[in-house]
């Protein structure tokens, strides 16, 4: 070839240059190129082989995550409950105090003071020991007056104003009528 003229053939001709340099270099570096990538191809297949054992070791772990996670809710549940159960039998007794008080006690206060206004009204204690003593008595003589009419009392013979002796007089003397009183 000829000495170039201008030097746009001298650029071409450098480019030229650079250019069988740079395919020198690429010619070197393929086979560098098909050995990476026969060890990138020989990794993949490793790597595919492993990602079975890796998923079923994230799967795994995820299931323990899972039921510590599904435990600790569980358990934070059981103390919410627990809680619950606490604060709602305390407000029902609370509740239940305040209607006790304010619908019971008022009422009651209303009939303990009547009671205690008819108690005072009433005749005294003594009243009724003496209605019962009267009532005592009375059964008594009743049953005295009953035994009087049904069993007959032999009262002493009492003799006629006539027939008793003065101080001074002599007995008469016995009559023929009592047959035991001549023997």
């Amino acid at each position: 070839m000829g000495r170039p003229s201008d030097t746009r053939e001298v650029l071409i001709a450098e480019a030229l240059g650079d250019f069988a340099t740079l395919l020198a270099r690429i010619d070197a570096v393929t086979p560098t190129l098909e050995q990476t990538c026969d060890r990138l191809e020989s990794m993949a297949d490793k790597l595919l082989g492993s990602v079975y054992p890796f998923t079923r070791r994230v799967a795994t772990m995820a299931c323990e995550t899972q039921n510590r996670a599904v435990a600790k809710i569980a358990e934070q549940a059981k103390v919410v409950a627990r809680n619950t159960v606490d604060e709602q039998i305390s407000a029902m007794q609370h509740s239940a105090r305040r209607i006790f008080n304010d619908e019971f006690i008022p009422p009651l206060r209303q009939v303990a003071g009547e009671l205690r206004q008819a108690r005072l009204r009433t005749h005294p204690a003594w009243a009724t020991w003496l209605t019962h003593s009267a009532a005592a008595v009375m059964g008594a003589w009743c049953a005295g007056v009953l035994l009087m009419y049904l069993v007959p009392v032999k009262a002493p013979e009492t003799q006629s104003v006539a027939s008793v002796p003065s101080p001074g007089c002599v007995a008469p003397a016995p009559g023929p009528g009592n047959p035991r009183a001549r023997r």
